[in-house]
């Protein structure tokens, strides 16, 4: 976090710039990041893993998507969790678990009316 007086905002990119020069990732990468269908928060991060708290709205979805550089292990931890992989689709509860493998098509989405917080382990570029 950066606190500064409002007459001094022109220097925050000075402020980042010396952030890169000092390999800070803080300077590019966010601890949370606000989307449409709530938040994510990167908790750790290495050259070949990112570990990640996912908040997903009630009826909410996260888009269809794949990897090509990365697998996924999703946790739930609240809520419960409608998950597409491939042709499968089931629902997770608090405590069940799924592995995503490397380019399998997959998809998040809360059926319910509380908010889904999962924990996403990432292996690969």
């Amino acid at each position: 976090m950066l606190i500064a007086h409002k007459d001094q905002a022109q220097n925050v990119k000075t402020v980042v710039e010396n952030l890169k020069e000092k390999d800070i990732q803080q300077a590019e990468i966010f601890p949370i990041d606000h989307r449409p269908w709530m938040w994510f928060e990167t908790i750790a991060l290495g050259p070949q893993f990112q570990v990640k708290r996912i908040v997903v709205n009630s009826a909410a979805a996260l888009s269809l998507q794949s990897h090509n550089h990365r697998s996924e292990y999703w946790v739930v931890i609240e809520g419960a969790a409608k998950i597409t992989i491939d042709d499968d689709v089931k629902l997770l509860k608090v405590g069940q678990s799924v592995y995503i493998p490397l380019g399998a098509i997959h998809r998040l989405k809360n059926p319910g009316i509380v908010p889904i917080t999962r924990i996403e382990v990432q292996t690969g570029k």
